[in-house]
């Protein structure tokens, strides 16, 4: 149960609603912390924990299956994967006002309350208190606003973008609800049509749609267009007449006076009910679209209470060299990052790069961390369940060690996920022991020089150290760090104590959704976007999703190629994530013919020399082509004493009369 965390209240429970939703703030003392949204304003509730805990045990209060990291009014932007620190590339050019700078006017008004998070958040008084400072605010603020603005910005991830005001919701109300229909019900939406007959503007009603989407059904076929269902819709649905004004223009007109819709009207609702992608299959035909418009994720714990309150991290190099997929010659050590809950000791992140570029394994760890287990795992082809590793969510301190891959300008640009940052002193493992000893322990060779070369590949020995370390978790003995009530649950290991802990919430972990930890956290790459799918070093990644990208049917359709950017995982790049409108794609490499699906699971180092010797290949190739074609031209003029060779006779072929008795001669042999 992370911070932020949603609960649906199945029944009506002390003061809780029925069907309400409320987020986990924190635990306070004894009491939990919630906060349900009314309307866009939020609000506080308290509740003693026995009494949340026996909510949840009796089924009342129930975890909601669809969470979210943004308020109720962003959700929408969240489930689209908008990358919000975008938006406003896509605001016309008139906006006078960016959303960047209302988010940034938000976050300065509640500043003054941030630098006394702590205080206000644990007191019972919080409403009092915010209300006391909006009063002696000059000018004076709206104590419901700053106190939304103030749990909103807590309560998700302290993410200034959760500030954003929800303009998008703008114009989005239900045109036929009931509640609309008042006085004048049957006056059409919109301005005067250009043409200035007012007769042929109606309002749509839900009979009107249901015969548009009958007349659809019916007078839909392959090869017509929408214009002409239209037209034919008018006649046989809505009888429509044609008549003639005075100038001599003809215009439709209801015969018994009947609404009936516009062009736009009725594509608009056709596309809406039936799916613009189904209208274009109805009418071109599959074929017709898949050729011309589709394409062809003390105690070091004195002072610690919570999980996820504090994360170490480390890195260290393999002992052995992993085999190379092309041959048995070896190929670089990983370097593999571990990041440790300083209380539980269970290990939340787990990240790989290649030798001394391990600033990759380090982003690859948090990246780790922020998303849910099952998921990572299905990324490098491990069945992972949620109990056996239920790590979530980002701490709100680190601490690094001083290897390379951990320099200042990597640590200072995780501000915003993470505030407290820190370097442990070096050469000093005591700082970070838990970390410390998360890593295997190895004997050194003795006698002349030699290396270890397993029977692995490189993702085969990243899996295994995936493995091992989820058994790691579930089997280390950690009773010396429990608390006697610990003990008498039977908490034994840290997977046990990780669970505890965040049932109890007694957690500081910080939600990330996923496509928010891809861009933030993964490298980033340049692919090709082609008419087949998208290329990165001569492997090919293509995704259903994908062909149902508008941008890239458009691509599909011009048969153009163009650079974009991707980011990837460097361990396994079984799985990349491109970013086409604004919206983050996940896609899958594709063989180009059926055969081991683990070729599949290579590393970016690996995919990287497979291109290489593929380029090498073709151009060696070149050579042999020439040489080859010198070679057999060689064997045909020993063959018959000349080179072969046509020449050009006008006219058209008229065999003669021997060409005739020869050719008769000839099918003798072929009876």
């Amino acid at each position: 149960m992370n911070i932020g965390t949603k609960f649906i209240c199945k029944e009506d429970f002390l003061s809780l609603e029925k069907d309400a939703a409320y987020y986990f703030l924190r635990r306070v003392s004894n009491s939990i912390v919630l906060v349900r949204f009314t309307e866009q304003v939020a609000d506080i509730l308290r509740i003693d924990s026995r009494t949340f805990e026996q909510g949840q045990n009796s089924g009342v209060l129930e975890i909601a299956e669809q969470q979210h990291f943004m308020p109720p009014w962003l959700e929408s932007l969240t489930a689209a994967q908008i990358d919000l620190s975008t938006i406003d590339q896509r605001r016309p050019a008139t906006a006078q006002i960016t959303y960047k700078e209302r988010v940034d006017f938000r976050l300065r008004a509640i500043t003054p309350l941030n630098e006394k998070a702590n205080e206000i958040l644990n007191s019972p008084d919080l409403k009092k208190l915010i209300a006391s400072y909006a009063k002696s605010c000059v000018p004076g603020q709206n104590q419901q606003r700053l106190r939304t603005w103030f749990l909103v910005y807590h309560l998700f991830g302290n993410n200034p973008w959760s500030l954003i005001p929800p303009f998008h919701l703008a114009g989005k109300w239900d045109r036929l609800a009931s509640e609309r229909v008042s006085t004048g019900a049957e006056a059409p939406f919109g301005a005067r049509l250009k043409s200035g007959r007012s007769a042929t503007r109606y309002r749509v009603t839900p009979h009107m749609i249901e015969k548009i989407i009958d007349s659809f059904q019916k007078n839909g076929k392959k090869g017509k267009s929408i214009r002409e269902i239209y037209r034919t819709t008018l006649r046989t649905h809505f009888k429509v007449e044609v008549r003639v004004d005075q100038s001599g223009s003809r215009y439709f007109h209801s015969a018994d006076e009947s609404p009936y819709p516009t062009l736009n009207q009725y594509q608009y609702w056709v596309n809406k009910r039936i799916g613009k992608r189904n209208v274009q299959r109805g009418i071109y035909g599959d074929m017709e679209l898949r050729a011309h418009k589709d394409p062809s994720k003390g105690k070091s714990t004195e002072n610690l209470r919570n999980a996820f309150e504090l994360m170490e991290c480390d890195a260290t190099l393999t002992n052995q060299y992993p085999r190379g997929v092309t041959g048995n010659h070896s190929m670089p050590k990983l370097c593999v990052t571990r990041g440790v809950c300083a209380l539980s000791t269970g290990l939340i992140g787990i990240g790989f790069g290649f030798e001394d570029e391990d600033a990759w394994s380090y982003s690859s760890m948090l990246f780790c961390a922020a998303i849910p287990k099952p998921l990572f795992g299905r990324l490098f082809g491990i069945d992972i369940s949620h109990d056996e590793w239920p790590a979530a969510g980002l701490p709100p301190k680190i601490l690094f060690d001083r290897g390379p891959g951990s320099k200042k300008i990597f640590i200072d640009g995780l501000q915003t996920e993470i505030p407290f940052r820190q370097m442990a002193p070096a050469y000093s493992g005591q700082s970070k022991p838990n970390v410390e000893n998360s890593h295997p322990k190895e004997s050194n060779l003795e006698g002349p020089p030699s290396h270890l070369v397993s029977n692995l590949t490189t993702i085969e020995m990243v899996q295994q150290i995936i493995i091992e370390a989820v058994g790691k978790n579930q089997t280390t003995n950690i009773q010396d760090r429990l608390t006697p009530e610990e003990i008498m649950k039977g908490i034994r290991t840290p997977n046990e104590h990780l669970n505890h802990l965040i049932a109890c919430g007694r957690t500081d972990a910080q939600g990330m959704s996923f496509a928010d930890a891809v861009r933030k956290f993964l490298p980033k790459t340049e692919t090709t976007i082609r008419h087949d799918g998208i290329y990165w070093n001569g492997a090919r990644y293509r995704s259903d999703e994908l062909a149902e990208n508008a941008i890239f049917r458009r691509y599909a359709g011009k048969r153009t190629s163009s650079l974009i950017q991707a980011y990837f995982l460097p361990a396994c790049t079984r799985y990349i994530w491109v970013e086409l409108g604004g919206k983050l794609m996940e896609i899958s490499s594709i063989l180009p013919h059926l055969g081991k699906e683990d070729q599949l699971s290579i590393s970016s180092l690996e995919l990287e020399l497979v291109y290489q010797h593929k380029l090498k290949g073709a151009r060696s190739l070149e050579d042999h082509v020439d040489a080859t074609r010198v070679h057999y031209d060689g064997k045909s003029i020993d063959l018959f004493g000349k080179a072969p060779s046509t020449r050009v006779v006008p006219g058209r072929q008229n065999p003669t009369e021997e060409a005739q008795a020869e050719s008769k001669q000839l099918r003798k042999f072929f009876q």
